[in-house]
């Protein structure tokens, strides 16, 4: 590795670190996870950032939870079953020019969000479909011999269908920015075995129509990938998310002391179509060790299409 790389990746775990320092001891209770980014999206390729050109990258996100966890990790009995679908098409644009030796990533990340709530002992079922918040992204992507790293923001924008009534309708009533930073190591000069991880923590406003500011977060994700064949890349993957502040205003109706955070893991296979500048990736995620939050199993299914030639 050069010493560029090395520089690169030294900032990016210093970032990580100083992040994660920030994590505090959690109270009994339940609090409510704010969390905007799609936690998992990424993947094993985290913190590789695409070459100069247009893309289409759909996700298709579907969770499940039957489990709300308390301060102290216990499951309380609501009878819960929380099912949620989010279908995401993200426009990527990558000029060929580069700033600081590094190519500019933009993109525009709408999103169509279907609830399905029920909890038995509060004899409740809600559903719906609706417009989710849009995301905007602005990253530099470096590429060397041995390595890939990425840093940046996402602007998450309050333009969902919140009403601050409907539990199913989607939206966070909220600006959010979300910095990150990343790198991907390749144990290999052909590329065949890698790791990624990439940091991010979210930043939020008060919310517009209630006195509410949500506590801020620190997330982290990546995997560790092996090529099985020319095609196939696989290996595990997860993700880490904790409340580093807490929630704040006067319509708070949950206990502001407590920290929501939770853990998951799970395997991704990440496929190379045989249609030019096609590839799938598919992975699942189990969550555990949730505090004062919902646990649940998830899939991801991201379909990316790079569109004319390749240079």
């Amino acid at each position: 590795m050069n010493n560029k790389a090395k520089t690169l990746i030294t900032l990016v775990v210093l970032v990580v670190v100083c992040l994660l320092s920030q994590a505090s001891a959690q109270s009994t209770g339940i609090g409510q996870a704010g969390y905007v980014y799609g936690l998992g999206a990424e993947g094993l390729y985290a913190a590789s950032t695409p070459g100069p050109g247009v893309y289409l990258r759909w996700y298709n996100m579907y969770g499940q939870a039957t489990q709300m966890k308390n301060a102290a990790g216990n499951n309380i009995p609501l009878g819960l079953n929380l099912g949620t679908f989010a279908t995401i098409p993200r426009v990527i644009l990558v000029p060929k020019w580069k700033i600081l030796g590094a190519y500019l990533i933009t993109g525009i990340t709408p999103s169509i969000v279907n609830v399905d709530l029920k909890e038995t002992a509060a004899g409740y079922h809600g559903r719906s479909t609706h417009i989710g918040d849009p995301d905007f992204t602005f990253l530099l992507g470096w590429h060397g011999k041995r390595y890939d790293a990425a840093a940046g923001t996402e602007v998450d924008a309050p333009l969902g269908a919140w009403n601050g009534i409907d539990p199913t309708r989607p939206g966070n009533d909220e600006w959010t920015l979300i910095p990150s930073a990343g790198a991907t190591y390749y144990f290999d000069k052909l590329k065949k075995t890698h790791a990624t991880f990439i940091a991010r923590s979210e930043f939020h406003t008060e919310k517009r129509h209630q006195n509410i500011k949500m506590g801020d977060d620190f997330h982290i994700e990546g995997g560790v990938g092996r090529a099985i064949t020319r095609r196939v890349i696989a290996g595990p993957v997860g993700y880490a998310e904790w409340k580093i502040t807490r929630d704040s205003g006067s319509d708070i109706t949950w206990d502001r002391t407590v920290k929501n955070h939770v853990y998951a893991i799970g395997p991704e296979v990440m496929v190379v179509l045989p249609y030019p500048g096609c590839s799938l990736q598919l992975r699942g995620y189990s969550e555990f060790g949730a505090v004062g939050q919902t646990e649940k199993n998830s899939f991801v299914a991201i379909l990316t299409k790079r569109f004319g030639k390749e240079e």
